[in-house]
């Protein structure tokens, strides 16, 4: 779901004791409303010239994470 940090390995972890980046759990949630999909965060989706051309486009590629 897009955690990736070091989560303890003791019962206080169903209480929320881990430590988590404010990025991995918005990531987390998003991949929930995702219907279970996770992408890796992209802060530049898009960056066009004054033109309209593209000069540089990410796209997110979404993975299976969870069953819907």
């Amino acid at each position: 779901m897009g955690i990736l940090s070091e989560l303890p390995k003791n019962l206080t972890t169903a209480l929320g004791t881990a430590d988590l980046t404010p990025l991995e759990l918005a990531n987390a949630y998003a991949t929930i409303a995702a219907g279970g999909l996770v992408a890796d965060p992209i802060f530049i989706r898009k960056v066009v010239a004054l033109d309209g051309t593209v000069l540089e486009q990410h796209d997110a590629e979404l993975k299976p994470a969870l069953d819907p």
